[in-house]
């Protein structure tokens, strides 16, 4: 009996990873070797603040993608934010569908155009005297086209992605007049991750 559950155990394990094997490799229609990307933006970690973004494939020619940005006056222009007396915190983020114009078989590579929704948080606070503090909050759009690299044998699941679009955001702030609460950006952006 022993010997009977030993073997069952082995014949549904075989099967098991079989068919893991058949659902990860590439011979499954429309997904691919890399289905994963996580990048961090270059530009930003230079200026002081941190950038993440996720890319979940979702099929041959698109993608899910988020992005979250973070910058802080603790980190970024320490001296001028201690200078004012003041302390400062910015949160975006960043929803989108990546759609590939051309792309490798078993990778997300190739130029894409992206849309995405834009979702912004910063608040302002004095440090002295009477702690005044102001929040804004803004919602928008971003299109851009770009290419993404990722490298299937030197340096395995290396991804680099530079993209080039534009930013509108309407900015809900007391006070502020409607004709200042609308804002277009241009975007350059430079990422290096890893995919898997």
């Amino acid at each position: 009996m022993k010997t009977i559950k030993i073997l069952l155990s082995t014949a549904l394990l075989s099967v098991s990873f079989a068919n893991a094997q058949q659902v990860n490799g590439t011979t499954n229609a429309g997904m691919s070797e890399f289905n994963n990307v996580l990048r961090v933006g270059v530009f930003e970690a230079f200026a002081g603040g941190i950038d993440v973004s996720y890319e979940h494939v979702l099929g041959r020619r698109g993608s899910f993608d988020v992005e979250a940005l973070y910058i802080t006056s603790a980190i970024q222009n320490r001296k001028y934010y201690r200078n004012q007396n003041l302390r400062a915190n910015y949160v975006s983020l960043n929803t989108g569908y990546k759609f590939y114009l051309t792309r490798k078989e078993n990778r997300p590579q190739g130029w894409y155009l992206r849309g995405g929704l834009l979702t912004d948080f910063g608040k302002v606070k004095q440090t002295t005297g009477i702690e005044d503090k102001a929040n804004y909050y803004a919602l928008g759009a971003q299109f851009k086209t770009g290419y993404q690299l990722v490298l299937p044998k030197f340096l395995k699941g290396f991804t680099a992605d530079i993209g080039v679009g534009a930013d509108y955001r309407k900015f809900f702030i007391k006070n502020l007049d409607s004709s200042d609460s609308n804002s277009v950006w241009p975007v350059l952006d430079l990422s290096i991750g890893y995919s898997f």
